[in-house]
């Protein structure tokens, strides 16, 4: 017979039991999202264990941020409302004690730039950053 264990984000911990269907109905319910097919796993044969959780909801993790996150805040704190190149992001990240390689900010910058937050301008051979 079908089990799950959940642990929501308060902390509380349900236990399910019941037919693939019902486990899934209730899955459903609680997580408000999408569980997948009854037939699509923690049956006989697919190697999960028993009594393991089959699914684990909230988790008390934050959200680690990255240089794309740290660059985003210069974007709206209009750091880019002049030309920019890699070297003044980099010493405006340090100046918050992120601390990054070039070679790590200039893939961040080129993704923002296809993403439209960013616009990027050659000038002397270097590439510089400037609000879109």
């Amino acid at each position: 017979m079908p089990k799950a264990n959940v642990v929501l984000a308060d902390g509380t911990k349900v236990a399910i039991e019941g037919t693939a269907d019902e486990v899934a109905a209730l899955l459903q319910r609680i997580t408000g999202g999408t569980v997948p097919s009854p037939g699509g796993g923690g049956g006989k044969g697919t190697g999960r264990r028993r009594g393991k959780p089959a699914a684990k909801v909230g988790s008390t993790k934050a959200k680690t941020k990255g240089p794309a996150d740290y660059i985003r805040k210069l974007v709206t704190e209009d750091f880019f409302k002049t030309k920019r190149g890699l070297g003044d992001v980099q010493k405006k990240l340090e100046e918050g004690a992120h601390i990054y390689p070039v070679t790590h900010l200039s893939p961040v910058l080129f993704r923002l730039v296809r993403a439209r937050e960013l616009r990027r301008i050659k000038e002397d051979g270097a590439w510089k950053y400037v609000n879109p």
